[in-house]
């Protein structure tokens, strides 16, 4: 059996090359968008937990409806969204007392707000060849000063009314002006 010389033919060469060539332009091109997705989600976020931030630190009632108001101001804004891009992660939301807050501080410490940490998974297919994504774990955290509760006002006024009346009985009529 006498086998063939096949004649040398470059004729396919360029195609090839110019697919491989592609094949890598678009695939980092797919990463940087993908990137710059995760980037505007990340802004839209942050935008989320100072709005949630500012939720908590808005009077209301009491500190246990501040802490609703905020967690459904953060429950609508994020909850749900781009389930292909980020991921919720160590539980997503956190509302009250930030990481650096001490115990003992008062209520209307700054260190007050909400927290939303995520994970952003990136991969460079087909170059990743073990098959592990780059996961990017982001936290966004927004502080105000807490206001007092209605109800803490509420005690701070009768207390007040109640020290200033036991000085001079009947000599004196409190009247609480609302700055107007």
């Amino acid at each position: 059996m006498e086998w063939k010389k096949f004649k040398q033919n470059s004729s396919g060469q360029a195609m090839i090359e110019f697919i491989l060539g592609l094949m890598v332009v678009i695939s980092f091109l797919f990463f940087y968008v993908k990137m710059a997705a995760v980037f505007a989600i990340g802004n839209y976020i942050h935008y989320a937990t100072f709005m949630a931030a500012r939720a908590y630190a808005s009077s209301s009632t009491n500190l246990g409806t501040q802490n609703d108001n905020a967690q459904t101001v953060m429950t609508k804004m994020v909850q749900g969204r781009w389930k292909g891009l980020v991921k919720p992660s160590n539980g997503g939301t956190a509302i009250g007392p930030g990481q650096f807050a001490q115990e003992d501080a008062p209520q209307n410490y700054w260190n007050q707000g909400a927290a939303y940490s995520y994970v952003a998974s990136f991969s460079l297919y087909p170059w990743n060849k073990t098959g592990e994504l780059i996961n990017l774990k982001l936290t966004s955290e927004s502080s105000m000063p807490q206001e007092d509760s209605s109800d803490d006002t509420l005690k701070r006024m009768h207390s007040v009314e109640g020290g200033l009346k036991g000085l001079v009985p009947g000599m004196m009529e409190v009247v609480w002006d609302n700055g107007f």
